[in-house]
């Protein structure tokens, strides 16, 4: 076992969330928009139920959506048919995702990352995933 030069430091994430919500959050009160997390995830099914659901809601969702999937979304006809308190945007950078994040009631992600980011400052998660860490 190694015991020398071995120092508890912390997480990582959890510093640099900490760290990054005030700076991401200081120029303006948190975004208001409730959103969901962005995936990339090609299958027409899953795609139109995850825009089906999101439209259920009754509140502004916020999809920020990788290129590869919004080439789905256009192919299988969902951009122009999704319902309008869907707004799909661009993905946001890490400041805009934690301002998502911060003004979030729910997020949906296939991102181990970001299931991890939202639950430090108890933003409830629903990680679409077959498996995590």
């Amino acid at each position: 076992m190694i015991t020398k030069g071995v120092h508890l430091v912390g997480d990582v994430m959890a510093g640099a969330l900490a760290f990054n919500r005030g700076i991401c959050t200081e120029h303006g009160v948190a975004s208001r928009r409730r959103g969901l997390q962005g995936w990339s995830i090609p299958c027409r099914q899953c795609l139109t139920r995850i825009i089906r659901a999101g439209g259920e809601t009754g509140v502004m969702v916020v999809f920020p959506v990788h290129h590869r999937t919004r080439k789905f979304l256009q192919m299988y006809g969902l951009m122009d048919t999704r319902p309008g308190t869907i707004r799909v945007t661009e993905p946001p950078g890490y400041p805009g995702t934690i301002r998502l994040m911060a003004g979030a009631l729910k997020i949906l992600t296939d991102s181990g990352g970001i299931q991890k980011e939202t639950y430090m400052p108890g933003v409830p998660c629903v990680t679409l995933r077959d498996n995590t860490v």
